[in-house]
């Protein structure tokens, strides 16, 4: 719950990867480090705001152009978002909910989860992205994370009558989506199964024996997943390309896909799991008390923003 709260707070989505290489001279000496804006005694400069647009991968579609040609909107609006972002920053750090220790043990976890921390960098750089402020900003956004946790445990049990009152007023917000938990073996060109016939055979293998995908996908497998046995976790409608999803959700559970082309490589699935689309009373009642339990926090959060704004003292700048 503590992600959807932050989520909505900062107005994105929570992506873990970054994109956006500035073609543009912005030197650390005077511009990159004019002030944009204050909170209390820390200034936000032009380079803060050039990591977060760097650092994003919803802005890629910025990627190549000079930071004086982007819409003065936009870089107003991602200035406002940086203020809030430092706001709850220091205000994390004045309470102590911020453990820097749990900080770098969950950027590790992730970078790990990718293949480490060398194949993570090629990946991202590879997409435009800049490591450095990816980095900087998913470290952040972990800590922002911990901050928003302290809301929703305070308002993560509401009482029985509270969420009946809120399904009756809410019942189109009271839904499960359709999500699928997948594997993946993912066959690159330089694979020693990536020829036509050897593919298939490893595919129809796979077939015959859907409980052998695990450790194929550990021997074979191409991508980040190989670790877990190209276990990916649940996804949601959106995660994948249509070509792929068209498949994916005709697959019954346990069954393997055939080999999916896409982008120069081969991707094979297994359906683990199917949750969603429908749900009964209690799962109902559930999903109401979590999204009220949001709601409630969203709005104390804001509020808490809006007088640490006032005691930070925050300015922005022309």
């Amino acid at each position: 719950m503590r992600i959807a709260i932050f989520n909505h707070l900062l107005g994105r989505n929570l992506v873990l990867a970054g994109i956006l290489f500035l073609g543009c001279s912005i030197g650390v000496a005077e511009s990159g480090l004019k002030a944009l804006a204050r909170v209390g005694e820390y200034p936000i400069n032009q380079i803060d705001l050039e990591r977060e647009i760097r650092g994003r991968l919803e802005f890629a579609k910025l990627a190549g152009k000079r930071f004086d040609s982007l819409d003065p909107k936009f870089l107003s609006v991602t200035l406002d978002r940086l203020i809030e972002r430092r706001i709850l920053l220091l205000y994390g750090r004045e309470t102590s909910v911020i453990k820097e220790d749990k900080v770098e043990r969950v950027v590790s976890d992730f970078i790990e989860k990718m293949g480490g921390e060398s194949k993570a960098e090629v990946k991202l750089k590879s997409a435009g992205v800049d490591w450095e402020s990816w980095k900087a900003n998913f470290k952040d956004d972990v800590r922002l994370m911990m901050v928003a946790d302290v809301f929703s445990q305070k308002f993560g049990n509401p009482k029985k009558e509270e969420v009946q009152a809120f399904l009756k007023e809410n019942p189109k917000l009271v839904y499960d989506p359709e999500r699928l938990r997948v594997s993946v073996i993912v066959i690159d060109a330089t694979n020693s199964l990536a020829s036509d016939e050897k593919l298939s055979g490893f595919v129809k293998a796979l077939k015959d024996d859907p409980d052998s995908f695990p450790e194929k996908a550990k021997k074979f497998s191409d991508g980040a997943s190989a670790k877990t046995g190209g276990d990916v976790g649940f996804i949601a409608k959106g995660a994948y390309d249509r070509s792929i999803e068209e498949v994916l959700y005709k697959l019954k559970v346990g069954e393997v896909s055939d080999a999916i082309p896409f982008q120069g490589k081969n991707y094979i699935f297994k359906v683990e799991d199917h949750k969603g689309g429908k749900l009964n009373e209690e799962e109902r009642f559930k999903v109401a008390a979590e999204a009220l339990g949001v709601q409630k926090s969203r709005e104390e959060l804001r509020k808490m923003v809006a007088i640490l704004r006032e005691r930070m003292k925050v300015e922005k700048y022309q």
